[in-house]
């Protein structure tokens, strides 16, 4: 949508909803008019993100407000605040405050290049190292998408210098990063939690995380397979090649700074507190950055400025909308919509779809998973799905929502489908790589009903 065409959208919207007969529109719906309205906004608020670069979140805390003053008092513009999910809020920016200050001093990339060493300058290894790497990576705290930020010029560039396929280079390095993006201290595993946590489900922050590694592992197998990785092990590399692949391998490293060794000794503690001693995700980790920043071991007001908050504020507010849509009914309409055409046997597969599609030109952790986890139950419930197999289809369809929205990441549509491109070598096509990866993300749409049906149903 045109910027010229924001402003006169909104007022109309405004309009409709405080202007109206209510009853006169519950009249002509024939039923819940505010529910109806709600479920519009969030959707129209989806299809924005998709098409737009917005930031969807502050649209949705501005549509939550007109629809609630549109209640006549049933719905309170102070409830709002009860709606925005403070604590979830506090979390990411504990976590991504801590891994700023690692990212600006050094300490991510600094193991980066030590682990880049693994691969011994075998070529056919490094498709392999450089799944496994953003995984562990992304696992440990930085989360997906600053894994790719500092993974994808380095491993691009040893595409570049092996002739290894950056189509494939670039598959490995998003699958491995979503892999280990769901891990319980990673920013994209926080907001599954806080989700979940919301839906009234008990804690399964590590069941989420393992089959993240199952899902994001068997699509990174069949690229690996399937795009020419096996022919790497057997491939006759050039001697000149193999010698500057062995020189980038083998550069050596600057010694670990003061700095960068109390990080990482900040960032073990964090993970030990967290996930041992169960310790605030989020309080645990903004007070071990104010003792790096009175220490010096990192800038305290870049590491601010570094902060996702568009990325924040996107997720915070659909979820406010979503919250909105709940109360008002609007989720009904979306959960009687999904039942519609599911089956107790089919719905992993629709679900899947559902979300991988949509995650294709959306966000998969701020806009997809915050829209669809909520859902759930009720779907569940519409299915007629009750006792311990309902609570079970609940948890197979958090699993399902989660992996699917992070298979077509790497789609040049996506931040990381993006950076890899950004970073592929000169020698590539870039068009095609960016057809390629486009091909690849709505294949991986229909693979997140496949998988979905085999492992969560």
């Amino acid at each position: 949508m045109k910027r010229s065409y924001w402003i006169p959208f909104m007022v109309v919207v405004a309009g409709l909803l405080m202007g109206c007969d209510m009853t006169s529109l519950n009249n002509a719906i024939g039923g819940n008019a505010l529910g109806v309205i709600s479920l519009i906004a969030l959707i129209v608020a989806v299809v924005v993100s998709c098409v737009t670069e917005k930031n969807v979140g502050v649209m949705c805390i501005a549509f939550a407000f007109i629809i609630a003053l549109a209640t006549g008092g049933a719905l309170k513009v102070s409830d709002l605040n009860k709606f925005f999910p403070l604590r979830l809020f506090m979390i990411l920016v504990g976590a991504t405050m801590l891994f700023s200050m690692a990212t600006i001093n050094g300490t991510v990339e600094k193991i980066a290049k030590w682990s880049v060493k693994g691969s011994g300058g075998n070529v056919g290894m490094l498709p392999i190292v450089f799944f496994v790497l953003p995984c562990v990576l992304s696992a440990i705290g930085p989360g997906n998408i600053a894994t790719t930020v500092v993974l994808a010029p380095i491993g691009m560039a040893l595409a570049g210098e092996t002739r290894i396929s950056p189509f494939l280079m670039t598959l490995m390095i998003c699958n491995g990063a979503n892999a280990g993006a769901l891990s319980p201290v990673a920013p994209t595993g926080i907001i599954a939690n806080g989700l979940v946590e919301k839906i009234n489900i008990e804690y399964i922050g590590n069941q989420i995380f393992l089959n993240s590694i199952l899902g994001s592992g068997v699509a990174g197998i069949f690229g690996f397979v399937a795009f020419g990785g096996l022919k790497l092990f057997g491939k006759k590399v050039d001697p000149d090649v193999q010698a500057r692949v062995s020189a980038i391998v083998n550069a050596p490293i600057e010694p670990w700074n003061r700095n960068q060794l109390i990080t990482l000794g900040a960032i073990a503690a964090w993970i030990i507190l967290v996930l041992v001693f169960k310790f605030d995700v989020g309080y645990t980790a903004l007070t071990l950055a104010v003792l790096l920043s009175f220490i010096g071991a990192a800038d305290e007001k870049e590491a601010m400025a570094k902060q996702p908050w568009f990325t924040m504020f996107m997720l915070v507010g659909v979820m406010v909308l979503v919250e909105v849509a709940g109360k008002t009914g609007g989720l009904e309409y979306a959960i009687n919509a999904i039942a519609s055409v599911s089956s107790v046997h089919t719905i992993s597969s629709v679900f899947g779809f559902i979300n991988g599609f949509v995650s294709i030109y959306s966000g998969s952790s701020t806009v997809v998973m915050p829209t669809f986890i909520p859902l759930i139950p009720g779907l569940v419930a519409k299915l007629g799905v009750t006792g311990q197999e309902g609570i079970d289809m609940i948890r197979n369809l958090v699993y399902t929502c989660c992996v699917s929205a992070h298979l077509v990441d790497a789609s040049p549509l996506s931040l990381l489908g993006a950076l890899c491109i950004a970073a592929a070598p000169e020698w590539d096509d870039k068009n095609k790589l960016f057809r390629n990866l486009l091909f690849w993300g709505m294949g991986m749409s229909i693979f997140a009903a496949v998988i979905s049906f085999i492992f969560w149903r």
